[in-house]
């Protein structure tokens, strides 16, 4: 009985703490260093907004910049540009698919800037944006309407870091107002390693209690 009461406690143990490394591992944003979300988008767009609100909400702000297009003429030009020049011209997206928020997600990889992909319409999936955010630049870019990938700009790495000097402005300084969701994910975290303390604790007790019967 009391073996039985031991192995118990030892899987119960065992299942906690892969439990908790599933989590902190899937919490892992390494891949966001040295990536920015780009978003064209304009301030009366309730779709702009919502992806607006998703990035400051969940990265902090050296990881995303709203460029908005009704507001400032850098953001206008750059817009019309890219359409024009890159979707259009090259990728041959048509017409009737392009809109904002527009996306372009730009990684530093191997001490070069380089667009990764480019995103038309609002999502608010986490594993979406982190997915982009690990690719590396190729040969082409891709594009996608949504979550489906359905063109691509051809590029290499040259023009690719071309591009990014081209179309990537700041007429204003990024927001700073925003929750930054790594800290809530911290706290979370804190309080599950806490937890997890308290439960191999009480466990070794238990274990050491039935040892000594």
């Amino acid at each position: 009985m009391r073996y039985i009461g031991v192995m118990l406690i030892l899987i119960i143990s065992v299942v906690f703490l892969t439990a908790l490394t599933t989590v902190v591992r899937g919490e892992d944003n390494s891949c966001l260093n040295g990536v920015l979300f780009y978003i064209f988008g304009e301030s009366t767009c309730p779709y702009c907004k919502l992806q607006h609100d998703f990035f400051q909400q969940n990265y902090p702000a050296s990881v995303h910049y709203f460029c908005i297009i009704d507001k400032y003429g850098d953001c206008y030009n750059k817009f019309i540009q890219f359409v024009r020049d890159e979707l259009i011209s090259k990728a041959n997206v048509d017409t009737s698919k392009i809109g904002v928020p527009l996306t372009i997600v730009v990684k530093n990889y191997g001490g070069n800037k380089s667009i990764v992909a480019v995103v038309i319409g609002a999502i608010t999936d986490k594993n979406f944006w982190l997915q982009l955010a690990c690719s590396q630049p190729g040969e082409n870019i891709p594009v996608y309407l949504m979550t489906q990938q359905a063109y691509f700009i051809p590029v290499n790495q040259t023009t690719n870091g071309e591009l990014v000097n081209e179309y990537i402005v700041f007429p204003y300084p990024p927001s700073t107002n925003n929750s930054g969701g790594s800290s809530t994910d911290a706290v979370f975290l804190t309080t599950l390693v806490i937890v997890g303390i308290l439960v191999l604790s009480i466990t070794g007790y238990m274990l050491y209690s039935y040892l000594r019967k």
